[in-house]
């Protein structure tokens, strides 16, 4: 035993010399050594496991990351990203309709005008873009607050936000009546498809199509989805044109009076206005009223976002 601790001791010592000389290889007697050394330790286990990591590395790594190589391969290739559009709405007036003496087109703020007697409705149709830009503080934000617009929520397989109302500014200019009205709630939108819109109000109950039944059906569950909706709500209350309200003489009114959204394939609207109030008797009971239809030309379509924007 003592004489094989001294040759063991003695091999150890041969070996270390020799890589301590810089020699690449070294005898027969101390090749021999180190091999002895090698099989000791590998019936030990000691060197049996990173040679089956080695193994898996250089061998059935690549095998099982095969699979999914391929399938970022194809998902690459079959990859089609969305077209970044804008969907616009244009609508102008029909230049018949500016031959008649009781409308004409005020270039000042881009709207069609109804006068009559000393009384003036205004009405222009209102973008998403100009929209979103009037409610930017509720639109630009997560989630979009903007109770007339999509805001910056596109539709992938169209490439494009689409319209979710058609919204008109009317504004009401009284010269020299004690005080007239309009009811928006008598207003109508026909499209040139056979379509016949009738306004949108707040309050359920108050229209076939309100606010309030709308955003009630997409409110979600949880606190922060009612203060949502109220803010939807608050804002759609504050816009729209309201019903029974005078305009006195000396005074201009203006609101917002939504309609559904029009179909792509419409190309002309009419906006029909029955029974603008002139004059009335002491108990407010209409004594003489007038009608004003509007005919406009529609452009609509999708055109490529700018460079700039979302």
């Amino acid at each position: 035993m003592g004489e094989s601790r001294a040759n063991g001791r003695a091999s150890d010592m041969t070996i270390r010399r020799n890589g301590s000389n810089g020699h690449a290889g070294g005898t027969g007697g101390e090749r021999r050594v180190a091999r002895r050394r090698f099989f000791t330790a590998r019936r030990a286990g000691a060197v049996a496991r990173p040679i089956i990591i080695q193994e898996m590395t250089t061998v059935r790594s690549p095998v099982f990351f095969r699979p999914l190589i391929l399938t970022a391969v194809l998902l690459v290739a079959c990859l089609r990203l969305p077209p970044n559009l804008v969907y616009q709405i244009h609508m102008d007036p029909e230049p018949a309709l500016l031959d008649e003496t009781a409308y004409y087109f005020d270039p000042e703020d881009s709207t069609t005008v109804f006068q009559q007697d000393g009384v003036r409705v205004k009405l222009r149709m209102l973008s998403d873009q100009a929209l979103n830009q009037e409610y930017a503080r509720y639109t630009f934000r997560e989630p979009n607050l903007n109770p007339f617009t999509y805001g910056r929520v596109r539709d992938l397989n169209l490439g494009y936000t689409p319209p979710r109302f058609t919204v008109l500014q009317m504004t009401v200019v009284n010269q020299s009546h004690p005080k007239v009205m309009v009811d928006p709630a008598r207003m109508e939108l026909r499209t040139d498809r056979g379509e016949v819109f009738g306004y949108w109000e707040v309050r359920r109950g108050d229209s076939d199509h309100t606010f309030e039944e709308y955003y009630m059906r997409l409110r979600g569950a949880g606190g922060n989805e009612d203060a949502y909706y109220a803010e939807r709500i608050g804002l759609a209350r504050e816009a729209l044109y309201r019903r029974h309200t005078f305009v006195y003489q000396g005074d201009l009114y203006t609101g917002k009076v939504v309609f559904h959204p029009l179909h792509p394939d419409v190309r002309a609207v009419e906006v029909h206005i029955p029974d603008i109030v002139l004059r009335v008797d002491r108990f407010d009971r209409p004594t003489e009223t007038v009608d004003a239809t509007f005919h406009f030309q529609v452009r609509q379509g999708a055109v490529p976002a700018a460079a700039d924007e979302d």
